[in-house]
This record gives structure tokens, sequence and C-alpha cells, in this order.
């Protein structure tokens, strides 16, 4: 009898929080950079990505970043060498633009070993940017034209302190088995549901968490 009575506490207090995050979902309204907003954006955005070993993804994200149609004199690319073994640093240096700066980390931490060396090469970016907006992705990701210039509108109509955007998967599904593309369909959804309760989170500032 108590454990069903626990095991049915559970499960409301569950459907509750659920509920309140489905609630909090509906709730949220698209927003859109627009000519006025961004008449007024002058903020200079520091672009961080810790990358280790990201050799085959490493370009395409740059390539991604360097077509913004944000001002490129709004923002700079520091890519942080997180104690790669491959070519990252090479593919990234390849690159001629003015705006993007590639670091190392163990240039910052030498042989000291590390709880998390991702929020330890962030950290260090951090230190030497001269933005006043801290944009992080990841070196595996690749963004859309307006990437930055709707977070700078986002950042300038609300003063926005803390942002959180969405990511989603769009790597092909395997063909070869039926396994493996059953598992890659329920780890997108498993994913998606991650960011709608960090969208209904963050915007009724009931908790804050982001991928």
């Amino acid at each position: 009898m108590f454990f069903f009575v626990v095991s049915f506490l559970l499960l409301f207090f569950y459907a509750g929080i659920i509920l309140f995050y489905r609630h909090a979902w509906l709730k949220i309204k698209d927003f859109t950079s627009t000519p006025d907003i961004q008449a007024v954006n002058q903020v200079f955005i520091s672009v961080i990505i810790a990358a280790r070993n990201e050799e085959k993804n490493i370009r395409s994200c740059l390539q991604s970043i360097i077509k913004q149609t944000y001002p490129e004199n709004l923002f700079e690319i520091i890519v942080v060498d997180d104690h790669s073994t491959d070519t990252t640093s090479v593919v990234a240096n390849s690159f001629k633009n003015d705006n993007i700066k590639i670091i190392k980390l163990e240039n910052f931490t030498g042989s000291t070993i590390l709880n998390s060396y991702k929020k330890a090469a962030i950290e260090m970016a951090i230190g030497v940017s001269k933005g006043s907006l801290i944009v992080t992705t990841d070196a595996d990701c690749i963004v859309e034209d307006k990437w930055l210039e709707t977070i700078a509108a986002f950042y300038s109509k609300y003063d926005a302190v803390f942002i959180a955007a969405p990511v989603v998967y769009s790597s092909p599904l395997p063909t070869d088995s039926t396994f493996l593309r059953l598992l890659k369909i329920f780890q997108s959804l498993d994913f998606l549901s991650l960011q709608g309760i960090t969208a209904a989170s963050v915007s009724t500032r009931f908790h804050n968490m982001c991928n």
C-alpha cells in the first residue's frame, strides 16, 4: 500500500510538471529580427567555439559563421583548441579572416588536470574576448545566416542577460539498420523534448538550463 501511494504521488507530481512545461511552451512567442531593431544593433559579439578533434567539422562550422548577415566588423570568432590530436587548429588557421582567432587551451593551463576542459576552454576564451555579448556554439554545429542578427536583435530589444536558443539534429537517418534508424529517431525525439523543457523553463524563469 505504501509503495502504491508513493508511486501515485510521484506520478501526480510528474504529470503536473509536464503540464506546466506544456502550458509554458504554448505561451512562447516566436521572435523575428526587424529593420527597426537592426537599426540600433551595434553590439559587438564574441563567438566562442571550444573544439577537440573536430577536423571534420570545424571548417563547415566556421564557413557558416563568417557568412552571417550581421556586420563582419561587429563580431569575432574565437576557436579554442582543447588539446586536439588531429588537424583542428590547422583547418581553423586556414581561414584568413581577420576576425577569427585561434587559441590553445594548453597554453593557458599547461599540464594542469581539469575537472571540465570544455568549461575551462570557454572561460579562457571569455578572458581574451572583446564582445559585450558572448555567444557559444559547438564545432560540429552549422548555424543559419541570420543567427547572430537574431540574437543581437533579441538582446537589444529585451536587454537580455541570458539567451538560450534551440538546436536540432540534421544528419541523415541510417539506411543499413532498422535498429539504428529507430534508435536515432528516439534520440532525436528525446533531444527535442529537452529543447521544449529548456524553452519552457527559461521563458518562465522557473529554472535555467541549456544544452
